[in-house]
């Protein structure tokens, strides 16, 4: 994607009324028969051109892309100033930023001192008080360490002068990990605080109501507990979660939030008071034989929709502008691993999914936070020069991830007819999808690698340093059971491979079948130098 110069808003404004009186004249020399008939005469096509990287065409509305902000290191969150313009975000490195749409210009606010920034932990969500025009408050969540390992905690500032003062601790000690450190912050409707936090690693953690792992947490703006909390003196609001990365509030009250799955399983959830959404004995919805025995007996909420193979859906907002009317009354959602925006219609009641459409796949890459304007407008912010990409750059060399001008922020703009004509439609990649049952042992073994352990420990299983261990010339691929017990149930932790000490998470995957797990393993066990013998569906049986 080429880089663009952003319009002053000054004459963007100038250009907008000119549009307008323009667009009368037209009508008014038609109707007086003169010779007046294009739009496109008023249009200064290289006005659009540098305002306007592509369109997006709706079925009734046609989108300009728009990059507002470029050269940015994971923008984790992004904030519209309520009843402003200027949009916030938090840059994972420690930067608290704050924007003008409309002439691009940015101000560093405030820079963390104490951060650690690495991997998936840094300076992650950020939330505004609503009355922020009179109580310019502002809460960060951000990752430290402390001798005993990595920590976050919530902090509160004012914001005076152009610069945060009055910084106030709310929330300490939180344990967190190298991954499942969530995070999103969002201000309800009666000024109360929701913080989604992962479960740090240690799944057990959420399901234990005194722990605030795995767990959405629900504060007073000034960090004591609201009285009207499921439990007396606790921050907790709901619990069972993984890693939930996206809240947001529809105008009617209701609440949802994304949450990665495993593998499999990834999660939009109505969020209630005193829930249980499961993790880590169900993911996604009730439907398999080892999570319906545990539903039978335990109160779980169920998911209201849910994605297979993930595609790691991240920050989330509610459309409810007439400005897109294809997008009123639907959640608009993020991805990560699909490199997607999703945008799923929901019924009159908010309690139902009815549609949902894919779009700009792969085009602007990693997505990790959207927002909806005052105005109509959508931002997205992009996430291609994290941990990933970094770690994995074969895996993004075909799209051209991360650009020379990564990481941006993106606002899409209803822009008219005639200034679509100057503009290239959203180039998209459409997802490739195989069938697995046409495919030889061998061949199915390969795609099942590619789809559930190359983005990890990569497509020639050499793994990423410090990070994810190698698949060559150990004993967690040539001892059979040691293999087959660890990729059905998974892992999470340190542990020790070839001499060198990793500490992440594995997920489980018993959701494949016998035949699917020979497969997967059996490749694994005769490539990449290895020789290990072929498994058995026995084998695979018997660690069922």
């Amino acid at each position: 994607m080429k880089r663009i110069k952003i319009a002053d808003s000054l004459q963007n404004s100038i250009y907008r009324f000119r549009y307008l009186i323009c667009g009368v004249l037209v009508v008014s020399f038609n109707f007086f028969g003169c010779g007046l008939t294009h739009e496109q005469d008023f249009i200064d096509s290289t006005q659009v051109q540098n305002t306007y990287v592509a369109k997006k065409t709706l079925s009734q509305t046609t989108l300009g892309v728009q990059v507002i902000a470029e050269n940015l290191e994971v923008p984790w969150d992004i904030e519209l100033e309520p009843n402003g313009r200027h949009l916030w975000f938090t840059q994972q490195k420690g930067i608290i930023g704050r924007i003008d749409p409309d002439s691009g210009k940015i101000e560093e606010v405030y820079e963390v001192p104490d951060v650690l920034y690495r991997k998936s932990y840094g300076l992650l969500s950020l939330a505004l008080h609503p009355n922020f025009s009179t109580q310019p408050d502002l809460i960060i969540h951000y990752t430290y360490r402390r001798s005993n390992g990595i920590r976050s905690r919530l902090v509160s500032f004012r914001y005076l002068g152009g610069k945060l003062i009055n910084r106030k601790v709310i929330l300490e000690d939180i344990p967190g990990n190298t991954y499942h450190n969530g995070s999103r912050l969002l201000i309800t409707h009666d000024n109360k605080v929701l913080f989604s936090m992962g479960d740090g690693g240690r799944d057990e953690l959420a399901q234990d109501p005194d722990k605030l792992n795995g767990k959405i947490l629900r504060l007073n703006f000034d960090g004591s507990i609201p009285e009207d909390n499921p439990i007396k003196g606790s921050p907790v609001w709901s619990m069972g979660h993984r890693n939930p990365q996206g809240l947001t509030q529809s105008p009617s009250g209701i609440i949802y939030g994304s949450e990665h799955g495993p593998a499999i399983d990834d999660e939009i959830n109505i969020i209630t008071p005193g829930a249980n959404y499961g993790w880590p004995d169900v993911t996604g919805y009730c439907d398999e034989p080892y999570e319906i025995g545990y539903c039978d007996e335990h109160s779980i909420s169920p998911s209201l929709y849910s994605w297979s193979p993930s595609i790691a859906p991240c920050g989330i907002t509610f459309y409810n502008s007439d400005v897109i009317p294809e997008w009123k009354n639907s959640l608009i959602v993020g991805t990560l691993k699909n490199m997607s925006v999703r945008v799923l219609s929901l019924d009159e009641t908010g309690k139902a999914i009815v549609n949902e459409e894919v779009m700009f796949r792969q085009y602007l890459g990693r997505i990790r936070d959207v927002e909806m304007g005052s105005d109509g407008d959508v931002y997205l912010s992009t996430s291609n020069r994290d941990w990933h990409p970094n770690s994995n750059p074969e895996y993004y060399q075909s799209l051209s991830i991360p650009a020379d001008n990564d990481d941006r922020i993106i606002r899409l703009v209803p822009i008219s007819k005639g200034e679509a004509n100057y503009l290239n439609e959203v180039e998209e990649r459409e997802e490739s999808k195989v069938d697995l049952s046409v495919l030889s042992e061998r061949e199915r073994g390969i795609t099942l690698f590619k789809t559930y352990c190359a983005s990890c420990h990569k497509e020639d299983a050499t793994g990423v340093k410090d990070l994810y261990p190698p698949l060559i010339d150990t004993d967690w691929v040539s001892d059979k059971g040691k293999l087959i017990e660890t990729v059905i149930n998974g892992l999470s932790g340190e542990i020790e491979v070839n001499g060198v000490t990793y500490s992440g998470e594995m997920p489980g995957f018993k959701f494949l079948s016998n035949e699917e797990l020979r497969d997967v393993l059996n490749y694994v066990r005769s490539s990449f130098g290895n020789n290990a013998g072929p498994l058995t569906l026995d084998d695979i049986n018997d660690h069922r």
